[in-house]
């Protein structure tokens, strides 16, 4: 299958799998292979290819460029998350970023020799039900002229250490929120992508996602199952291509391990800011820790797109009004 214009496809190379868990450590600075539609608005899918708008004409594609990153790769174990930020740790144009967190113990860790971040939850008082951090960044407005925050990925898994027994647990990023430290599933929450894993309920490993605590899907199962998960969150407005602007839209196409598993279009204008929240939760049936981890957090801006191309997206699939949740697609077509 050809990457042509209606096309965005896995990119491996010798050294990279592009678009996958891992690879961030080993490009900071430079732009990525991945190639995408100037305006990208996942529409139709594949197990291996999003549909997209076409930028302006046929073939007329731009790149995301990281704007930042961290790997949480420290040199010795720490529950300091500011600890060694800056580069080897980070890197973009945006280095170094702190952190906000709300425990500075045990329930957040990075280790020595590679990552990942830790956050670690119990049900005992007075620690927090769901441990989180942020950076200290809001990933809007423009850079270089690219739009920041066009795409946002980070590897994440959720895990208890009652393998084996009755837990139900769960971590989440929640992106495009007005302030930092946001849970999932509240008010203040922007768009949260949850992962769950329950044994308590008999639903086993599944989605759910959020628009700050309106639920606006249920996906069962998770395609990552028990294991780590690649979330990519690709971000845009056919309006005028800047979805954290307050104007329009703001339109997000999520995939897990490299599968599409939903669309979603945030109308009223969409979200205005894009604080960044990682979450783990308690094993909330039980005193044992629910311990999550969390990996090669990446922003990256791309291209404002062309006027005729901003038309092209209003013509084809029209704009958001009225309610602020449109549910555009769901999973594979």
């Amino acid at each position: 299958m050809s990457c042509d214009e209606f096309f965005l496809c896995k990119i491996v190379t010798s050294t990279n799998l592009i678009w996958g868990s891992g690879f961030a450590k080993q490009l900071t600075g430079s732009k990525y292979l991945m190639r995408a539609s100037m305006n990208h608005r996942v529409y139709q899918v594949t197990t291996l290819c999003f549909s997209v708008i076409i930028a302006s004409s046929a073939g007329a594609l731009g790149a995301f460029t990281p704007y930042w990153f961290d790997g949480f790769d420290v040199s010795m174990n720490t529950t300091d998350i500011n600890f060694e930020i800056g580069s080897p740790r980070q890197g973009g144009a945006a280095v170094p970023t702190s952190y906000a967190a709300n425990s500075s113990d045990y329930h957040v860790q990075m280790f020595g020799g590679g990552g990942p971040l830790q956050l670690a939850t119990d049900i005992n008082a007075p620690f927090p039900a769901h441990t989180m951090v942020s950076p200290d960044l809001n990933f809007v407005g423009l850079a270089g002229g690219d739009v920041i925050g066009k795409k946002i990925d980070v590897t994440m898994d959720t895990f208890t250490n009652n393998s084996g027994g009755i837990y139900f647990t769960q971590s989440a990023i929640t992106i495009g929120s007005d302030t930092q430290l946001t849970q999932s599933n509240t008010a203040a929450a922007g768009f949260s992508v949850v992962f769950i894993e329950d044994t308590f309920g008999g639903f086993g490993n599944f989605i759910q996602i959020y628009d700050g605590d309106v639920l606006l899907d249920n996906l069962i199962p998770n395609p990552a199952g028990a294991g780590p998960g690649a979330v990519e969150m690709f971000v845009d407005d056919p309006t005028d291509g800047n979805p954290w602007d307050g104007i329009g839209q703001t339109d997000i196409g999520v995939a897990v391990n490299g599968m599409p598993i939903g669309n979603y279009s945030i109308g009223a204008g969409g979200y205005t800011n894009n604080f960044i929240t990682l979450e783990g939760s308690d094993q909330k049936n039980g005193v044992q820790l629910g311990v999550h981890t969390f990996d090669n957090l990446t922003v990256y801006t791309a291209p404002v797109p062309e006027p005729a191309s901003i038309a092209l997206a209003a013509v084809l699939f029209g704009l958001a009004t009225g309610s602020r949740v449109l549910r555009l697609r769901k999973g594979l077509y």
